[in-house]
């Protein structure tokens, strides 16, 4: 399999439907596709275009391979390492579409990678269920995701009695004055002593 990466870019209007989405990406890939020998290389160097996420469309995967009469079998040789942060790749088996995510998990968890696969299935859903819906009123989250957001919405923090940093150390003062606070090489200082040396200086600066 030989692979041609092309740049892709695109502008919506705010209002633009979901199924004017569709049709123009139909018609940037198409356009890219017809002037792909323009080398991507020169396109990154020129632009100084570096995409984090890559999409890959893979058009006609073949399961069975006959020559002549004869059946070749296909391997994938090793495994689909990660070439970039994460690519997208929307292959077409059989009739049936699907897309696998290939990520750096030094970067990304698999949970996030989830995430962000389940987002992009709901997008899809929404735009099969409802084609002519503003592009902007799709969410990518499912019900349960808005129940979660929303219950974190609705859920009411109280107020914390010590918020600055001096008030929280002042408040371990009171607790652990005799409780060693900082230890250095030429000795160690607890809460209440460092408390001291610090008020001292502030009063230095103030005068």
């Amino acid at each position: 399999m030989f692979v041609n990466t092309l740049p892709l870019g695109m502008e919506l209007e705010q209002e633009s439907t979901a199924l004017e989405l569709v049709k123009r990406s139909r018609e940037i890939l198409n356009g890219a596709i017809a002037h792909e020998q323009y080398p991507f290389s020169r396109i990154a160097s020129e632009f100084n275009y570096a995409p984090d996420i890559f999409y890959a469309y893979q058009i006609g995967v073949l399961e069975e391979l006959v020559i002549n009469g004869i059946k070749i079998d296909s391997d994938m040789i090793g495994e689909r390492l990660a070439k970039f942060k994460t690519a997208i790749y929307v292959e077409n088996t059989n009739g049936t579409e699907a897309i696998d995510i290939v990520y750096n998990d030094a970067q990304y968890s698999s949970g996030l990678i989830r995430t962000l696969a389940t987002c992009i299935r709901n997008v899809v859903y929404a735009i099969i269920e409802n084609p002519k819906q503003s592009v902007r009123k799709i969410s990518m989250l499912d019900s349960e995701m808005k129940a979660f957001t929303e219950n974190i919405s609705s859920t009411k923090l109280e107020d914390t009695k010590i918020k600055l940093f001096h008030e929280l150390f002042e408040h371990q003062v009171e607790l652990h004055p005799e409780h060693k606070a900082l230890v250095a090489i030429d000795g160690s200082y607890t809460y209440r002593e460092l408390d001291e040396r610090a008020n001292c200086v502030a009063n230095a600066l103030i005068e």
